[in-house]
């Protein structure tokens, strides 16, 4: 769960224009059938309805579990369609590159540029400094065509909330926008470099073999990629050209491909159908993506669009189509469909700015909230068809190609300017009172330490050192964790010093300390996480570690598989204790329904908006009930020799709920890691450990 214009941008914004805007000008009847002399599909816009309804309601946690694949269907679309026209073009001589950036314009950027300039304002009324800089540099980012890598560079494990950046769902405007940068000029050189040699439909069919050979080669980069570094395969173009590709073959595939009788099309269109339902009700938000895993949503589209084809001269007749035309063509999903673009643009950072002030006491904000930002994203993008989109599209205002190019020039210079100007002050912390800018300070209160490990570095033995970080000196203590380990170390780093003790450090963010078993995350090793924990055995064996310290975001482990993950901890303790050290390990601190520095910082504003974000902590009860995984495994990890440590009781005040500010500053970096400050607080858990005098808590 993540577009741009500038003076180039602007050309590109074609992208969604023809990915969401079909190109007559006018919306005939959703139930009509389609005909030679039309080239209107409106199936077509109802598969950009049913795409665009799987990715808000997903958005707003209103359905659809793997809603996020509509964006993969909508990089079908694009492919068809444009490339489909970028033939045609090529069929009467030649493709006209200014021509077709003047349409792209029309379509994509003034709705685009009203949508930035509100998302601007409410920013500046509601973010924090450092939120407000990241709306800054995704502005900038936007505007260079480049959304998809600034999103996949700020997508670590300690950027801010997916969830909370307004103009995340950019990233994939930058996506289709550097496909097509590059799309017309390959098949104008392809048309200059063949046509001397071949004819018209020669040209066309050579084309789409490379089509072929490169969506290949961009498919195995995206299953490749899932398993080594799914944040990169998820926003760059080369893991995603391929879905693109798909539809981009699809448009170039000879009259002879298409299917011959209704039963063959009942047969497509009924599975493809099937494919994009299994992808939206059965894939999850941990599912390995986009790889393999996008194959359904893809080719279910693909499948649609190919099965609604009709022959040339073939008689258009609801007989000869199959019964998936009538769900596609259905009048209200259509109608989505036509204000899909606008749509897409205006749900997200709604439902983004919604998430950023929710501090209820829960992950997501109410119901009746999110309800309310749908049905306000519906409004403002007919309003935004109706009166943006529409005028630019039927050349009612800039009428001419010179002026709607300075237009697209002059916005995307704006953007660049305002967004950098954002970031060279910070966020404009002025905006703020002193008192919640000190709380908000709290995002920035976390440990130096590294969360990332060389694998062949440690194969080799070398581990981070912490403590006296004295080569020669013998290595007291091995910390192995992912960031909940690491948010521990100012605590045991200090320790550690006034001992004169050595200790080192195996972590790695969203990776669980176990054998044989690995946690599902984006951000984490995956599969490669038996290398990691191989190493640590081997370096504890070797060295004769006294002391492991096993740490980590416990409650996120198990994923769907509590049993496997019970069992590999409590192997791995029993591995590490016949390796000769004493495990430790350290029960979760609780982790809270909000932003913390964040909530105590909006309960510092004026105007008393937002409740008092102490009274809504987790209770020490919650906390267990959460943690009931681990709750249950502690008396087998007693059994092995391991020692259990919990700092829930050092972090409950006397209701029972947890401190989430200590002497005016925030307990909490974000809702589940501690800042330094928070780590010191768990001093007392520590020093018999370090001390080498700890006795078992439980």
């Amino acid at each position: 769960m993540r577009g741009s214009f500038s003076l180039t941008s602007s050309a590109c914004m074609m992208i969604h224009a023809l990915a969401l805007i079909h190109p007559c000008e006018s919306c005939a009847d959703a139930s009509m059938i389609p005909s030679s002399s039309s080239s209107y599909r409106p199936d077509i816009d109802g598969l950009r309805g049913l795409a665009v309804l799987m990715v808000v309601l997903f958005h707003a946690d209103m359905g659809f579990n793997g809603g996020y694949t509509g964006v993969d269907i909508f990089f079908v679309i694009s492919g068809y369609l444009i490339t489909g026209l970028l033939f045609k073009e090529m069929e009467r001589g030649s493709i006209d590159l200014a021509g077709f950036w003047e349409r792209r314009l029309r379509r994509i950027t003034p709705a685009l540029a009203v949508m930035l300039v509100v998302v601007l304002a409410l920013g500046a009324a509601v973010l924090f400094p450092s939120a407000f800089t990241s709306l800054g540099e995704s502005f900038v980012a936007q505007a260079l065509l480049s959304a998809n890598l600034y999103f996949w560079q700020d997508s670590g494990y300690f950027a801010d909330a997916a969830e909370e950046k307004p103009l995340l769902h950019l990233w994939s405007l930058a996506v289709e926008e550097q496909f097509y940068i590059l799309l017309p000029l390959l098949l104008i050189f392809g048309q200059h470099w063949l046509k001397r040699r071949h004819s018209a439909d020669q040209v066309r069919w050579i084309m789409v073999r490379v089509f072929v050979g490169l969506m290949v080669v961009s498919f195995v980069a995206s299953v490749v990629g899932v398993a080594m570094d799914a944040n990169t395969a998820f926003y760059w173009l080369h893991t995603r050209a391929w879905e693109l590709l798909l539809g981009s073959v699809l448009a170039g595939l000879p009259e002879a491909w298409r299917l011959k009788n209704r039963q063959q099309r009942e047969v497509v269109a009924g599975l493809g159908l099937v494919l994009i339902l299994v992808a939206a009700f059965a894939y999850e938000s941990d599912t390995a993506f986009p790889g393999a895993a996008a194959l359904l949503p893809c080719l279910g589209a693909a499948g649609l669009i190919w099965a609604h084809s009709l022959r040339a001269g073939e008689k258009a007749q609801a007989e000869s189509l199959p019964r998936t035309w009538r769900v596609m063509t259905w009048k209200p999903l259509v109608a989505v469909g036509l204000i899909s673009y606008s749509l897409y643009l205006w749900h997200w950072p709604l439902l983004a700015l919604a998430q950023y002030v929710n501090i209820f006491g829960d992950n997501s904000p109410p119901v009746l909230i999110r309800v309310g930002a749908v049905l306000l994203a519906f409004l403002l993008a007919w309003m935004s068809w109706r009166w943006v989109e529409m005028p630019f599209r039927r050349k009612s205002i800039f009428k001419t190609r010179r002026s709607i190019f300075l237009m697209g020039a002059g916005l995307g210079v704006l953007f660049i300017v305002v967004g950098w100007q954002i970031v060279r002050h910070e966020g404009l912390p002025e905006r703020m009172p002193e008192a919640a800018m000190i709380y908000e300070g709290g995002k920035q209160d976390r440990p130096e330490f590294p969360l990332t490990v060389d694998l062949e570095a440690v194969q080799q033995g070398q581990f981070a050192k912490a403590g006296m970080k004295d080569a020669e000196a013998p290595v007291a203590m091995m910390i192995w964790g992912d960031s909940h380990a690491r948010s521990l170390m100012p605590v045991l780093d200090a320790l550690c010093q006034e001992h004169r003790l050595t200790a080192e450090m195996a972590m790695y963010s969203a990776t669980s300390p176990t054998l044989g078993f690995y946690r599902r995350s984006r951000n984490g090793l995956g599969v490669r996480t038996e290398i990691l924990a191989k190493a640590v055995v081997e370096r504890v064996r070797k060295a004769k570690i006294p002391n492991t310290l096993l740490a980590a975001y416990w409650s996120e482990c198990p994923n769907k598989d509590p049993e496997g993950f019970s069992n590999a901890l409590v192997e791995t303790a029993r591995v590490l204790t016949e390796a000769g050290t004493q495990v430790w390990v350290v029960l979760d601190v609780p982790t809270q329904p909000f932003d913390v520095p964040k909530a105590l910082a909006l309960g510092r504003l004026p105007g008393g908006w937002f409740p008092n974000p102490a009274e809504r902590t987790t209770t020490l009860e919650k906390h267990r009930e959460i943690n009931a995984v681990m709750q249950a495994l502690i008396p087998r990890l007693l059994e092995t020799g391991a020692r259990v440590l919990d700092p829930a009781d050092l972090l409950m005040n006397a209701d029972g709920r947890t401190l989430i500010e200590h002497d005016g500053h925030a307990v909490y970096v974000d809702y589940n890691h501690l800042t330094v400050k928070g780590a010191h607080l768990l001093r007392p858990l520590f020093e018999g450990l370090v001390s080498g005098s700890a006795t078992p808590k439980r």
